[in-house]
């Protein structure tokens, strides 16, 4: 029997809570999507939601995998999306592939039957022409370490797209991704972009290209790159960006990455030049040594934060590289400065009794702080307080 790459449509995902489920979605709660068991394949009832272009149908989740069962289909020889082009209630779509393949059911054909990975990259490709067309979608999110070509007449063409996630995509895909944000042709309209966990080899180099791509971008108010390579170009990539005139960024998020003094440096001078930063991510992990900032780092953030009169949110949860000493001089240069924070998790660093002065003293005269993370099991006087 010849292999076959097929998707099927859910409203989850396996073994995740209801809570995990809103995390990944980031949309609108009243919003209505397909609502079918994981091991479904794709059924009458929701192909004719969608070709039928029903109103209900306003959130759609497509994972590609190398699942077998019996009663499979070949989605693509029967035409079953040719609906979700013309559509015009869909508003969000997650585009991913699953590579676990563990899952097991009785109805299940033999792991020798299953499609090649070219056939899954293949079969993504074909549906994304399918989607071409679409111009309702306004949040895609893209989870495929596949060529991205086939989505870049989606992306440059669709004047309503809001939201953009893309993660995990394979590094040659980065410049034919640059190139597509930058001839889009309604830039006003994207308004947050999200580039993750870019690790690949050369992939400080293309992620440059891609920040530099969001360049008249002026409605952008969020960007998310954790977990991406944030080398030296990058950084002066990032910085430009936020010293654009008529930049309205308010949201970096820039969590589990090794942010080396230099970039630091770099990136301290464009959030120094911003007038519209009020939320900024530096946090780590708290088993992995080596993400967020070191202590030259944080003195540079601490000379930002001291001057700047829009941010008010600053995330450091597990800073491990700065040492107690490095906390205490982030803290005195707060001291008797006007700084406008009002949130500060500092959750999982070393913060000793002496740093705890040094942060008494420095938010003693603030009255806008009103929110300060410290966990409990840091209160000792091995780790810190």
């Amino acid at each position: 029997m010849e292999a076959e790459a097929f998707a099927f449509i859910n409203d989850g995902v396996e073994g995740e809570d209801e809570d995990d489920r809103e995390d990944r979605a980031g949309g609108d709660e009243d919003s209505e999507s397909v609502d079918y068991e994981f091991e479904n394949c794709l059924d009458a009832a929701s192909l004719l939601q969608l070709n039928n272009n029903d109103p209900a149908l306003t959130e759609l989740n497509v994972r590609f995998g190398r699942y077998q069962f019996a009663n499979r289909v070949d989605w693509k020889s029967e035409n079953y999306f040719d609906g979700i082009g013309n559509n015009t209630h869909l508003k969000t779509l997650y585009l991913y592939y699953d590579n676990d393949g563990d899952y097991e059911y009785e109805d299940a054909d033999s792991d020798d039957d299953s499609p090649t990975i070219d056939e899954i990259s293949q079969a993504i490709g074909d549906f994304c022409r399918y989607l071409a067309t679409n111009r309702s979608i306004e949040h895609l999110s893209y989870t495929c370490p596949f060529e991205m070509e086939p989505l870049t007449v989606f992306i440059e063409n669709n004047d309503n797209l809001r939201h953009l996630v893309i993660t995990e995509f394979i590094t040659d895909s980065s410049l034919i991704l640059a190139s597509s944000l930058s001839n889009r042709k309604n830039k006003s309209s994207l308004e947050s972009v999200s580039f993750r966990n870019i690790l690949c080899e050369m992939s400080c180099e293309f992620l440059s290209e891609l920040i530099a791509s969001l360049g008249g971008y002026h409605n952008l108010v969020q960007l998310d790159l954790s977990g991406s390579c944030l080398g030296r170009e990058a950084s002066i990539a990032l910085r430009r960006l936020i010293k654009q005139p008529n930049m309205k960024l308010e949201e970096l998020n820039l969590s589990n990455i090794p942010i080396h003094n230099e970039c630091a440096a770099i990136l301290a001078d464009g959030f120094a030049k911003s007038k519209t930063l009020k939320k900024l991510n530096f946090s780590g992990q708290d088993s992995v040594v080596g993400f967020g900032l070191g202590v030259e780092g944080i003195i540079a953030l601490a000379d930002v934060l001291a001057n700047s009169v829009t941010i008010k949110s600053v995330d450091l949860r597990n800073n491990h590289l700065v040492t107690s000493i490095g906390w205490c001089r982030f803290f005195h240069r707060l001291r008797n400065s006007e700084t406008v924070v009002e949130e500060l998790n500092l959750g999982g660093n070393t913060i000793t009794y002496e740093g705890a002065a040094a942060l008494t003293a420095a938010f003693s005269n603030s009255d806008k702080l009103n929110t300060l993370v410290l966990p409990v099991d840091q209160l000792n006087s091995t780790r810190g307080w």
